[in-house]
């Protein structure tokens, strides 16, 4: 990656960052934000991952927008892999006999038709998803859970300590600022 791309990507990064920092709620809410929307992430509800993530936040209290941020993690670019692992992982919790399926080539054509945003082609992704059924399925919904806990575990410690410190030192910044305004007025007068 070019130093161009790569500070652009930077910055685009801290945006989001800062954005989901300064999100209104309490520094739990938007934790536990984050962390229902890891465990969505790698559950195989494609095109109903946000509807999960608003559901599953609002149940629990936590903050809706913090918990949509993680299932874009599972794009088209990124399908593919973490749903072949999420499959993988899966199938040594569940011992059940798994036919001989196309995993892989049913997530190459679903991705497709995800960046093609092709609805029919989507619409024939879940009629296949059926046929394949829990021998494909509930292996990548318990690897899916794993992994999405695992990165919950991670996430709400991690961001809840990052909100805190935010705010705080954005109190501080604001109490420099204030401080230093009145002085100023102070000066003047």
């Amino acid at each position: 990656m070019n130093h161009k791309k790569a500070t652009f990507a930077r910055r685009r990064l801290r945006i989001i960052l800062r954005s989901v920092l300064s999100l209104h709620g309490s520094p739990e809410a938007i934790a536990l934000g984050i962390a229902i929307g890891s465990i969505v992430a790698f559950l195989p509800v494609i095109g109903f991952q946000l509807i999960l993530a608003v559901l599953l936040s609002t149940l629990f209290n936590a903050n809706r927008l913090a918990a949509v941020i993680p299932p874009w993690i599972t794009n088209p670019a990124t399908i593919i892999p973490v749903f072949t692992f999420t499959h993988r992982l899966g199938t040594m919790f569940w011992r059940k006999h798994v036919p001989n399926t196309n995993v892989l080539g049913f997530l190459k054509n679903a991705a497709q038709n995800l960046r093609d945003f092709d609805l029919p082609g989507l619409q024939a992704r879940f009629h296949e998803s059926l046929e394949l059924g829990a021998d494909v399925f509930v292996p990548m919904f318990i690897g899916g859970l794993i992994v999405g806990g695992l990165c919950a575990a991670v996430a709400y410690p991690v961001s809840l300590q990052m909100v805190r410190e935010y705010r705080k030192q954005r109190h501080i910044h604001r109490a420099r600022r204030t401080r230093s305004l009145h002085e100023k007025m102070n000066i003047n007068q």
